[in-house]
C-alpha cells in the first residue's frame, strides 16, 4: 500500500479553500540528523551507536516537544545523556540545522502566502522554530504559526488542530492541511480538514498547481 496516497491537483478547488496550512519537517524543510551526529560523536566518548540508543529512549525530547522544558535545561541534559565533553552551547549549534530546506516547496510557499492565508503547523522545539524563522525570515511572514512546543500537543493529538482552527477563524473544511504523514493528515481529516499528504520524495509545486496558476 501507497503510504502516501495523493489528491491530485486538479481535484482541489481554490474556491473552496480559505486556508492553507504546512507541516514543517519532511515537508518545507527536510530533516537530517547525519552531520549532526558526525560533529557531536567527536566531543563524546560513546561509540555512536551508544550515544544514538540513548538519544532514542530520551524523554525529554517529548518534553521539548511539548513546551515543558526550556532550550538551556534540554541540551544541558541531551549532554549529560551523551557524557558531552564540550559545552552544551557547542551542542545545539551541532542540532540546530537539521532542518534544510526544500528550496522549491519554500519558492511555493511564497507564491501560495500571495493568493491564499497561510499557516504553518508542526511538531518542533521552540530552539529549531526561532532557529528557522531567523533563518529564513519568509516563515516569520506566515500569520498563523501553530507549534507543538507552544500548544502543548503534538500531532495527531486532535487539540492541535482544533487551536488551528481557532486561530484561522474557519471551518475545518475550508483548510487545507498539508503534511507528510498518514497519520497527522488522517487526524486532520476526522476533524473535517481537506488533506494533502506528500512524500518528501513528491513535487509539491506540481501538486498544488492549481493554487498558484493563476498568479
Amino acid at each position: 500500500m501507497n503510504p502516501y496516497p495523493q489528491k491530485p491537483s486538479d481535484t482541489l478547488n481554490p474556491n473552496l479553500v480559505d486556508w492553507v496550512i504546512f507541516d514543517i519537517g519532511n515537508l518545507l524543510f527536510r530533516i537530517d540528523h547525519t552531520h549532526a551526529w558526525e560533529q557531536t560523536i567527536r566531543h563524546t566518548t560513546l561509540p555512536l551507536d551508544e550515544a544514538m540508543r540513548r538519544f532514542q529512549s530520551y524523554g525529554a525530547v517529548v518534553d521539548a516537544l511539548i513546551g515543558k522544558i526550556d532550550d538551556d535545561t534540554f541540551f544541558k541534559s541531551f549532554a549529560d545523556l551523551i557524557d558531552f565533553t564540550a559545552p552544551a552551547d557547542l551542542l545545539a549549534s551541532f542540532w540546530n540545522p537539521v532542518y534544510q530546506p526544500f528550496p522549491d516547496r519554500l519558492e511555493l510557499l511564497e507564491k501560495v502566502l500571495k493568493s491564499f492565508n497561510t499557516g504553518l503547523l508542526s511538531n518542533i522545539t521552540s530552539f529549531h522554530s526561532r532557529y528557522l524563522e531567523q533563518r529564513y525570515p519568509l516563515l516569520r511572514k506566515i500569520p498563523v504559526r501553530i507549534y507543538s512546543w507552544e500548544t502543548g500537543f503534538v500531532k495527531p493529538r486532535p487539540e492541535i488542530f482544533e487551536a488551528a482552527i481557532r486561530l484561522c477563524q474557519s471551518p475545518p473544511e475550508r483548510i487545507l492541511f498539508v503534511d507528510d504523514h498518514p497519520g497527522h493528515t488522517e487526524a486532520a481529516s476526522e476533524l473535517g480538514f481537506q488533506i494533502l499528504r506528500v512524500s518528501p520524495d513528491d513535487s509539491l509545486p506540481s501538486l498544488l498547481s492549481c493554487l498558484i496558476q493563476t498568479e
